[in-house]
């Protein structure tokens, strides 16, 4: 996932998880705090051609540990500000597949 925080610095998003209409959480070994600003874009494979998602979200929850290698690493939850209906429509078909993949044990 490629994202810009407030200051416009780049940060190194690793994993993204628990993906919902309302946002996103991500893991990140780079500083951030509640509050921050981050204008992200991302791709999930919906199709074969894909879903590019963009927009911009508000980092709202944080909880650091050590990985395996005895690395920091915030696990973040961000809160969707800014989300085009594109973005929107993509997010909402993943969901769908993903749930429907689940229920016939794909």
């Amino acid at each position: 996932m490629a994202c810009r925080g407030d200051r416009g610095d780049l940060l190194n998003i690793s994993t993204l998880f628990d993906i919902s209409e309302g946002g996103v959480g991500f893991c990140t070994r780079d500083k951030v705090d509640i509050g921050t600003k981050i204008k992200f874009d991302f791709y999930l494979p919906i199709s074969r051609k894909g879903e590019d998602i963009n927009g911009e979200g508000k980092v709202v929850w944080i909880v650091q540990y050590c990985d395996v290698f005895g690395d920091n690493v915030m696990r973040c939850g961000l809160q969707f500000l800014n989300l085009p209906s594109r973005s929107q429509q993509g997010i909402r078909k993943y969901i769908k597949i993903t749930l429907k993949q689940k229920k016939n044990g794909i």
